[in-house]
């Protein structure tokens, strides 16, 4: 009796789009009913940035430090040899990364009309497990 009872219920609910086994499944940057805006964009190229970049977005790079300009500036320069300024917080502890050193940064960029740096947040050293020779 039950039964009866319960399938035309679930197959009600089904036919409503109450019941759906995930509302995500096929997401494609946005989902029907959903406010837009929300769309993931992966910039983690200079490249990348420089012809897509927006004012406080946040972005993911992997490179080194190259150079420094002075106060708290600093050159990145990515895995493709692009190179775009960053900037370091001299409130923050960085002495646990050096000139050079392979590291992935997340920042936060400052676009002005005539500038694009990257206000850097955090950076994690990456090991140098591939860029070094095996010992004899």
């Amino acid at each position: 009796m039950i039964k009866f009872l319960l399938l035309p219920l679930l197959w009600y609910l089904g036919a409503a789009g109450i019941v759906q086994a995930n509302p995500f499944d096929h997401f494609d940057g946005h989902h029907r009913g959903m406010p837009r805006g929300f769309e993931v964009r992966q910039l983690n190229t200079i490249d990348a940035i420089k012809r897509q970049g927006e004012d406080d977005e946040y972005v993911v790079l992997r490179g080194r430090l190259t150079k420094y300009y002075g106060d708290e500036k600093y050159e990145f320069t990515d895995l493709s040899g692009d190179t775009i300024e960053v900037k370091l917080d001299d409130d923050e502890d960085w002495s646990y990364i050096a000139k050079d050193q392979l590291i992935d940064i997340l920042g936060k960029l400052d676009v002005d009309l005539f500038s694009l740096e990257v206000d850097v947040k955090r950076a994690l050293p990456v090991a140098d497990v591939f860029d070094k020779a095996p010992e004899p």
